[in-house]
């Protein structure tokens, strides 16, 4: 599961690292070139890495919060140059090969990702005291609050911060690709709904290359549950037409499939709580409108879809077997309380 930042920012700098990729002349040597995203810090607090299995470069969201560009086209650099040494050689490694690839790309001498991470770390406390600075600007006592203003300004410059107010009311959501293909079943589309009244997540069918994506954008929170979500419900599903195939070998899957989604999606209307589903629906529309407010050349469209069933007698099984699965549903109280705090912000 990876989780991508999406803001303004991060798909203007997205199209500016593109833009520098094609500059080096990488589609020579790698077809298809690796897609950039941004994401949020890992546990190890790296700056990036390169995925050779998704073919994606992946930087952290803290690089959306400098005007320095230096430590991010650097790491970036390092990263597609995994991909290069990836795609020439079948592995990569930080060998005397690898770094002739960094010479070619353009990797600065002496740059190394443990220092600028560092840095990075020592940016985030900088702007932790600025934050405190500006809220102490606004005293009333003039003397104090003009002093901690030019505090904050003299830290903002020297560390090469952005304008902490900017930054803040930018908009800012996040995605999960939760499964992708060439096609997306009936079945598949009710999970999509199930999701959506559980997380309150906006999930999205969106078009990648050949293939179509699965796509949840919301809170980090959402997204998580919303992939967590989606996986148990493949597997419940999986699990449930072994099951009933033991007995039946020419069970058809996909109306089993539909009426056991269908009626999961009808359990889950009935037995849902109405200041949650209040809370929910307030969220999934939040959720919308910074997407339509980020992505404003991009229109959401949906068509609907008719349940086609080859078998009645499968589709009914498929319902009966819903009643033996129970969805992880999350703390309605803490999660209402989640959304209405935001609001109030």
């Amino acid at each position: 599961m990876k989780i991508r930042t999406v803001s303004p920012t991060a798909i203007k700098e997205c199209a500016r690292l593109n833009a520098l990729m094609e500059k080096k002349g990488i589609g020579c040597v790698l077809n298809p070139l690796p897609r950039i995203i941004f994401a949020p810090t890992d546990s190890n607090g790296r700056l990036g890495y390169f995925d050779a299995d998704g073919n994606i470069i992946v930087l952290s969201e803290n690089f959306l919060k400098e005007t320095d560009t230096y430590n991010l086209d650097a790491t970036f650099l390092h990263e597609l140059s995994h991909a290069v040494d990836y795609g020439q050689r079948g592995f990569s490694q930080h060998d005397a090969r690898f770094r002739e690839i960094c010479s070619a790309l353009g990797v600065p001498d002496g740059f190394e990702k443990s220092k600028a991470r560092m840095q990075n770390e020592q940016k985030d406390k900088v702007r932790c005291k600025v934050k405190k600075l500006i809220r102490l600007s606004e005293s009333p006592f003039e003397n104090e609050s003009m002093e901690a203003l030019k505090a904050a300004q003299r830290l903002m410059s020297k560390y090469s911060l952005k304008e902490e107010c900017n930054n803040e009311n930018e908009e800012r959501m996040y995605s999960c690709q939760m499964d992708a293909k060439s096609r997306f079943f009936f079945y598949e589309k009710v999970f999509a709904s199930i999701i959506i009244k559980l997380s309150g997540a906006l999930i999205l069918r969106e078009k990648r290359g050949k293939n179509i994506a699965l796509t949840a954008y919301g809170s980090i929170e959402q997204v998580q549950f919303a992939y967590e979500t989606y996986l148990f419900l493949k597997k419940a599903l999986k699990d449930a037409y072994d099951k009933e195939k033991q007995t039946e070998k020419n069970l058809d899957y996909y109306s089993f499939a539909a009426g056991l989604a269908s009626m999961l999606y009808e359990k889950i209307k009935k037995c849902e709580e109405q200041s949650a589903a209040r809370a929910l629906a307030i969220s999934y529309r939040d959720n919308r409108r910074i997407f339509e407010h980020i992505f404003t050349s991009s229109k959401i469209t949906g068509r609907r879809t008719r349940a086609m069933f080859q078998s009645r007698e499968a589709y009914e099984k498929g319902e009966i077997a819903s009643k033996g699965i129970n969805i992880p549903q999350r703390e309605a109280h803490t999660y209402i309380r989640k959304i209405e705090d935001k609001r109030e912000k």
